[in-house]
């Protein structure tokens, strides 16, 4: 991990010290800067769950990637910033699937005076990282939600106006083989959302530019523009912008 050039990557000139106010700064100009996207899934490419391939496609690629891809680089940017980091696995509509690897998110637990939970791989999700801590988490005009369901399972309640309204996890690590599992799942099932529709988002201050398929969405605090592409050199100028 070159830590230098991915905070050149993220449009932050220097280091700073591994602390709160750091790891906020990190997480959103990650948000703003590196889109998500399902390109490489939809053209049936071979993809990895390693932070140094992700490394090599978001950073010197100057690509987006999906929350597999976004989660590795982050995880590696902030260990190598001096964070302490653990990858969990998240299972979103968990009542669906009935083996391991299927409807796995991958997030971030940091652990500072404080445990947070952090995820740029979620799309229209966390804008900062929140403490792990049952109750309400306010991040500007959207909250967020935490539920410990039992002794094993948390719930992330996603805010209002998301698509995804919630996903579960447990505080256990996971292991690099689920992820594997979980990834080439969603990379090649037929079950898999991700096989549905080109998606290519990426947050602004205060809202959220979103490609789904030919449509191109502008999310601007209550303000929503939508219009539709009009063939191959309009979709691929907006991927370019």
């Amino acid at each position: 991990m070159d830590l230098d050039a991915y905070l050149q990557r993220i449009g932050i000139p220097r280091r700073c010290a591994p602390d709160l106010a750091f790891l906020r700064r990190m997480h959103r100009a990650h948000l703003r800067t590196i889109p998500y996207e399902n390109l490489d899934v939809l053209l049936g490419r071979e993809l990895s769950v390693d932070g140094d391939r992700a490394f090599d496609k978001l950073v010197r690629g100057n690509r987006g990637g999906w929350c597999f891809e976004m989660n590795a680089l982050f995880a590696g940017a902030l260990e190598a910033a001096g964070y302490r980091v653990r990858t969990l696995a998240a299972v979103i509509k968990r009542d669906r699937w009935n083996r391991s690897e299927e409807g796995v998110h991958p997030l971030l637990r940091i652990d500072l005076d404080h445990p947070y939970l952090a995820d740029v791989g979620f799309g229209d999700g966390l804008r900062e990282p929140i403490p792990l801590r049952s109750g309400l988490h306010r991040q500007g005009k959207l909250n967020f939600w935490l539920e410990p369901l039992d002794s094993e399972w948390w719930r992330l309640h996603n805010h209002a106006n998301a698509s995804i309204p919630y996903y579960d996890f447990t505080l256990e690590p996971v292991d690099r083989a689920r992820l594997i599992a979980a990834s080439e799942w969603m990379r090649t099932s037929s079950a898999s959302p991700h096989l549905r529709n080109a998606v290519c988002q990426r947050h602004l201050d205060g809202g959220i530019v979103l490609l789904l398929g030919r449509g191109l969405c502008r999310l601007q605090g209550q303000r929503t523009t939508v219009c539709l592409l009009d063939g191959a050199a309009a979709y691929v100028a907006s991927l370019r912008r």
